[in-house]
């Protein structure tokens, strides 16, 4: 009886994790459904001001919801070290949109070679 018991706390407990997607996952397609949330998990610095800024094409196409945008602080005390942008959605219609993400200052031209992500987010009813 114990046996199943561990079998399936285990088996409820990563039923309830949200799905990360991080930049070794740019260019791929996440599949989710309506109400579900995922987060993004990507390394920033933001003491030397870039910022990760997400854009969606189709911009006018309700698909995701931004629940929160926060930054986890390096596990160190040396200055400048970086740490990580933590943005978590939520799918609030069904749809298909791209979900583009640059590693940029705001104040710079997005024109240049700087560093991006790109997801298809695919919601399901």
């Amino acid at each position: 009886m114990k046996k199943y018991l561990i079998l399936f706390s285990i088996l409820f407990l990563f039923g309830c994790q949200n799905d990360v997607l991080t930049a070794s996952d740019n260019g791929k397609t996440f599949e989710t459904t309506i109400g579900k949330t995922f987060r993004l998990e990507l390394n920033e610095n933001a003491t030397t001001g870039y910022r990760w800024h997400f854009k969606t094409d189709p911009e006018s196409q309700m698909v995701l919801y931004q629940t929160s945008d926060t930054f986890e602080r390096p596990q160190t005390n040396r200055l400048g070290a970086g740490g990580k942008r933590i943005i978590t959605y939520q799918a609030t219609n069904t749809g298909t949109i791209k979900l583009m993400g640059f590693h940029a200052r705001p104040w710079e031209n997005r024109d240049q070679n700087i560093p991006s992500v790109e997801y298809i987010i695919v919601v399901k009813p």
